[in-house]
């Protein structure tokens, strides 16, 4: 174990000691495949040699070596993980001042933060809708998958609105723009209209209590439809 004075340590990941009573399960298979992806940037805490926060990331990246993968194969370094003379270092934060009571309601509390947030769905949505549509980055490095925007977006369809309780959308350097207001009758052919209308460029997006607000570029949009999009 290697300790430079500051309260992060470098540890080999065979001498940790994961939380027995830790009463959360995480998803290994996802986590396997964010740091296989992504690389391993996130800081574990250690008390006394046991894992208090991060237990299913430490079982995920010794799934990850036994199945034969090395941080060097991911293409985004790995600012958490190092490995020297074939041995798995991860940065651990040191939390062994705080007594037994205190590191459990530590790691309880990590726990329960992580799984309180949620997602604004029309937010998701949009940038969901960004890596399907993109070349560069695939839709599943989010976590996410196909079906899970399609789902979303179905359920985005089922929401009602009041259209004059939207604000405005600034116009930037729109002289001459025209607002249009559709309605669909199936989630399915939102789902499909969305789709296609995001082969536009969007100049502004709006989300008002769970309400959709787009600006679309209609030229632009008109222009690939006409150059054979349709």
């Amino acid at each position: 174990m290697e300790h430079d004075g500051s309260p992060t340590k470098w540890v080999d990941i065979k001498t940790l000691k994961l939380w027995e009573r830790n009463p959360n399960e995480g998803d290994i298979g996802k986590i396997m495949h964010s740091i296989s992806t992504h690389g391993f940037n996130d800081t574990c805490h250690l008390w006394r040699g046991i894992v208090k926060a991060g237990n299913h990331s430490i079982m995920a990246l010794t799934n990850l070596r036994a199945d034969g993968w090395h941080p060097d194969k991911c293409k985004i370094p790995s600012g958490c993980l190092r490995v020297e003379n074939g041995t798995w270092q991860v940065a651990m934060l040191d939390i062994s001042e705080m007594d037994d009571l205190q590191s459990d309601a530590f790691g309880l509390a990590i726990n329960h933060i992580q799984r309180s947030g949620i997602d604004d769905p029309v937010a998701l949505a949009e940038l969901l809708q960004e890596f399907a549509n993109s070349d560069e980055i695939a839709i599943g490095s989010s976590s996410f998958n196909a079906d899970d925007l399609d789902e979303l977006l179905a359920d985005l369809g089922d929401r009602v609105f009041d259209t004059n309780q939207l604000p405005d959308i600034p116009e930037g350097d729109l002289n001459d723009a025209h607002l249009l207001y559709v309605t669909f009758k199936t989630r399915d052919d939102l789902s499909r209209a969305l789709k296609i209308l995001t082969y536009g460029e969007r100049n502004g997006f709006i989300a008002h209590e769970g309400a959709r607000k787009s600006q679309i570029d209609g030229d632009k949009f008109i222009d690939r439809w006409d150059n054979g999009f349709g």
